[in-house]
C-alpha cells in the first residue's frame, strides 16, 4: 500500500525484491532457508524508510504543537522498538530459530557445577567432537549413512565414505520394517555407522522406517556427546553382545549416557548415574530389548543402598513415558539379587525401550537376560495359547495385550466346550508371582457380569479401552474342576484409529507419511487358524472411507494385522488419469509371512462432498495401481441416504484411487480468476483514494 501511494515504478521493483520470496515461502510454493532472507534485508529497510518518510511528510503539514508532539512520539516509538524487541531479537533470534532443538539443561545448577564452561563454545564443540570420532573410526571401505549435508570435515568430504539415506542407493530401505533386513541392506552397502543430526532431518527422514529402530539392539547407540545436542547421535550397525548380557539372551543394547562401566570384585559391572550425582544424566540410562513377543527380562544386581529404582517404559509412538512399570528394590544386604519383569511390546515395533532411574544410590547391574515368555497359561496377543494354567486358583489363561494408546476397541470370544468360564480385562501386566491378581489390578471389563462367576462361551465385543490405559491383561478364568486335558478356542481382536501415523510399505511404491490422512488398524489373533478374514472397519474408524473388506490369504494363519490408510494426496507416485478425489491403501502382514491372494472392499463416498466439488456419482472413476494405473470395474454400486457405496476388488498393491471427471472444474477456475481480478481492482482503487487524501492534507 505504501509503495502504491508513491506511484513510482522504481518503488514497485524495490518492494518486489523482499516480498516475492516471502510470499512464495508463505504460500508453500517453495521452501527457503531462513538465512537466505538476509539477502532481502536491504529491500525491507528501503520500504521501512519510505514509510517513515511518508509519516514525517504528513506530520510536517500539520500546524502548531501537534506537529512537534507527533514527531517526538514517533521518535520515541522508534527508539523503544530498537531497544525491544529489535535488539534482543537481533542478538538471540538466530539461536531461537535455527537451534531450537538445543534445549537448556534441566538442572538449573548445571553450569554452576562446571565453572569455566561457556555455553556457545560447549555446544559448538559437540559437532567437532562427532566429526573427530567419525574420522578415527571410519576405516577404508567403511561408509557412513546419513542425510546431513555437513560432511566436508569427515574424511575431507570424500564421497566413497558416505551413503546418503535420501539417495538411490538407500531406496530399498524405504520398503522394509524388519530390523534384521535393514541391517542386511546396510551391510551390503558397507555402512558401519548411521549418523542422525537435527540439521539432517529433512522431510524424507520421517518416511524412512529405519529411523524408528535407531537405538534398538540392531542399531545401538555408539556415540552421543550430549542429550538433545546439535551434534546428534551416531549409531552402529548390527547386534553386539555386551559383557553384562547373558549368552543365549535376546539382543539387548544400552544408551551411551547415564551408564558407567566399573571393575569390581565380581568382575565388570554396569552402574547407573543416580539423581544425587547428576540430575540430568540420571534420566538417561536406557535399556533396549528385542521383543518379537512378550519378554521375561531378568536384572541381576548387587544389593547396595536402600530404597528402589524405577523401571520406566517409553512409548515410541506417542513420545510419552509410562513411569513405574516396574521397581528394583534395594535393602542394603550386599548380596546378589534378581528382579524379573514381563515386558510387552507394541503391535509393530519389535523392541521396547526402558529407562532406569536411580533416586539415591546407583544400581550395579551384573547381568541382563531377556527371554521369550514361555510360561504355562501365559501368552502374548500374537501367539495365543489354548491351555490354561492349573497352578493358579482358580485356573486361568492370561493373554498379554500389546501396548495401547487408549481408545482402542477390544473384542474377545471364547469357546469353552461346555465349561463355565469368564472373560476379564485387568489394567496393567499381571506378573507370574501375583497369586491374587484381582486384588492387585483393577478389573475394567467382564463377561458375565458379577455376581455370576462364569458361563459357557463368554465374549466381549467392541469394548472401548480407557484413554489412560497403556497395558492390559486379558484373563480367561475357568470355574469348573479341571483334569489338565482341557483346551479352549480363543479369538482376540484389537482395532484402533492410530494417533501415530505410519505409512504403507508397498514394494517399490513410495507413499509418504504426509500423504496419509487417516490410519485404521485391525489385528486379529486366534487359536484356530484361518485363511479368510472379514474386517468391519467402520466399527473402529468413523473417518475411514472403507466400510468393510474381506481378505483371502494364501495359507492358514493364526495372526493377521491389517492397516487401512485413507490418503489425501499421492506426492511420490505418477498421478492417475483424472483429478484425485480420494485414495485408499490396505496393507496386511502376519508373523508367518503369508501373502494376500484376494482383497475385496466396500467404499463409502459422501455425495454431499461430491456435489460441493461440482461432481456427481457418474463422474467418478476407480483406478488401481499395479505397476501403473488401470481402471477398475465396480462389482456393485448402491446409494443409501447421503452416501454411495461401491464394492470393488483391489489390485495386489492394495492402492485404489477415486478420480473425478467433473465438468465444473473449468467453470470454477474461471470464477476464481474473475474473483482475484476483482479483489486486485478494489485494492488499487483503495490505494488511489488513500493517496489523494494524503495529498490533500
Amino acid at each position: 500500500m505504501i509503495v502504491l501511494v508513491r506511484r513510482e515504478f522504481k518503488w514497485v521493483l524495490v518492494a518486489s525484491w523482499p516480498l516475492l520470496p516471502l510470499l512464495s515461502a508463505l504460500a508453500g510454493l517453495t521452501w527457503i532457508f531462513p538465512r537466505y532472507f538476509l539477502l532481502t534485508v536491504p529491500g525491507f529497510a528501503l520500504v521501512v524508510a519510505l514509510a517513515l518518510d511518508l509519516a514525517f511528510d504528513s506530520i510536517e503539514r500539520l500546524r502548531g504543537n501537534v506537529n512537534a508532539y507527533l514527531k517526538a512520539s514517533l521518535m520515541l516509538l522508534l527508539a523503544v522498538s530498537v531497544v525491544y524487541p529489535a535488539l534482543p531479537y537481533a542478538l538471540t533470534g538466530k539461536m531461537a530459530l535455527d537451534a531450537g532443538y538445543v534445549r537448556p539443561p534441566e538442572d538449573p545448577l548445571y553450569y554452576f557445577k562446571r565453572p569455566g564452561l561457556k555455553a556457545p563454545c560447549f555446544y559448538h564443540s559437540q559437532v567437532k567432537e562427532a566429526w573427530a570420532w567419525l574420522n578415527e573410526r571410519l576405516s577404508e571401505g567403511a561408509r557412513l549413512g546419513t542425510m546431513d549435508s555437513r560432511l566436508y570435515y569427515v574424511k575431507d568430504g570424500d564421497p566413497k565414505y558416505f551413503v546418503m539415506l535420501d539417495g538411490s542407493d538407500a531406496w530399498p530401505l524405504y520398503f522394509t520394517d524388519d530390523p534384521e533386513m535393514m541391517v542386511k541392506l546396510l551391510r551390503e552397502l558397507n555402512v558401519s555407522y548411521v549418523y542422525d543430526t537435527p540439521a539432517g532431518r529433512i522431510p524424507l527422514w520421517d518416511d524412512l522406517p529405519l529411523t524408528m529402530y535407531l537405538g534398538s539392539p540392531w542399531l545401538p547407540e555408539a556415540y552421543m556427546p550430549l542429550p538433545h545436542g546439535v551434534a546428534g547421535t551416531i549409531y552402529s550397525v548390527g547386534v553386539e553382545r555386551l559383557p553384562v548380557v547373558a549368552e543365549g539372551s535376546l539382543p539387548v543394547s544400552l544408551s551411551c549416557l547415564g551408564w558407567r562401566w566399573r571393575h569390581g570384585g565380581d568382575g565388570l559391572c554396569l552402574t547407573t548415574v543416580s539423581e544425587l550425582e547428576d540430575k540430568v544424566l540420571s534420566d538417561h540410562p536406557r535399556v533396549f530389548v528385542a521383543a518379537p513377543t512378550a519378554v521375561n527380562l531378568t536384572i541381576t544386581y548387587l544389593d547396595e543402598g536402600l530404597g528402589h529404582d524405577d523401571l520406566n517404559y517409553y512409548d515410541k509412538y506417542t513420545g510419552q513415558w509410562f513411569k513405574g512399570y516396574g521397581l528394583v528394590r534395594k535393602r542394603g544386604t550386599g548380596g546378589v539379587e534378581k528382579a524379573s519383569f514381563i515386558v510387552v511390546p507394541g503391535l509393530e515395533l519389535r523392541y521396547v525401550e526402558l529407562g532406569v532411574h536411580s533416586h539415591r544410590d546407583s544400581l550395579k547391574v551384573l547381568n541382563l537376560t531377556a527371554e521369550p515368555l514361555r510360561t504355562e497359561g501365559r501368552c502374548f496377543f500374537t501367539e495365543l495359547s489354548n491351555k490354561p494354567s492349573l497352578k493358579t486358583t482358580p485356573p486361568a489363561l492370561f493373554v498379554y495385550l500389546p501396548l495401547m494408546e487408549g481408545g482402542e476397541r477390544l473384542s474377545a470370544w471364547v469357546r469353552s466346550y461346555g465349561l463355565n468360564a469368564s472373560l476379564e480385562v485387568f489394567e496393567g501386566v499381571v506378573q507370574p508371582w501375583e497369586a491374587e491378581w484381582w486384588l492387585a489390578h483393577t478389573m475394567l471389563a467382564r463377561d458375565p457380569e458379577l455376581p455370576a462367576m462364569g458361563k459357557r462361551d463368554p465374549s466381549i465385543v467392541g469394548w472401548r479401552v480407557p484413554l489412560k490405559a497403556k497395558f492390559l491383561t486379558l484373563a480367561v478364568v475357568l470355574w469348573d474342576s479341571l483334569n489338565g486335558e482341557e483346551s479352549l478356542d480363543l479369538v482376540v481382536e484389537v482395532g484402533d484409529v492410530r494417533t501415530f501415523i505410519t505409512r504403507p510399505l508397498t514394494p517399490g511404491l513410495l507413499i509418504r507419511r504426509v500423504d496419509v490422512e487417516d490410519e485404521a488398524l485391525v489385528a486379529r489373533s486366534s487359536t484356530v487358524p484361518f485363511s479368510r478374514l472379514n474386517v468391519n472397519v467402520r466399527l473402529y474408524s468413523d473417518l475411514s472411507m472403507v466400510e468393510n473388506m474381506t481378505l483371502a490369504f494364501d495359507r492358514e494363519v493364526g495372526y493377521a494385522l491389517v492397516k487401512v490408510y485413507d490418503l489425501k494426496a499421492l506426492t511420490s507416485i505418477d498421478p492417475p488419469p483424472h483429478p484425485l478425489f480420494k485414495a485408499v491403501c490396505v496393507a496386511a502382514s502376519s508373523n508367518s509371512g503369508v501373502k494376500v491372494e484376494g482383497l475385496t472392499m466396500t467404499l463409502r463416498l459422501d455425495l454431499k462432498e461430491l456435489a460441493w466439488r461440482g461432481a456427481g456419482l457418474e463422474d467418478l472413476r476407480l483406478y488401481g495401481y499395479d505397476e501403473g494405473w488401470r481402471e477398475l470395474t465396480p462389482k456393485a454400486v448402491w446409494v443409501r441416504g447421503s452416501y454411495a457405496y461401491v464394492t470393488v476388488d483391489s489390485p495386489s498393491s492394495g492402492l485404489i484411487a477415486i478420480t473425478m471427471c467433473a465438468k465444473g472444474w473449468f467453470t470454477a477456475l474461471v470464477l476464481l480468476i474473475m474473483l482475484t481480478a476483482a479483489m486486485l481492482a478494489l485494492i488499487v482503487e483503495a490505494a488511489r483514494r488513500l493517496s489523494s487524501r494524503v495529498a490533500l492534507r
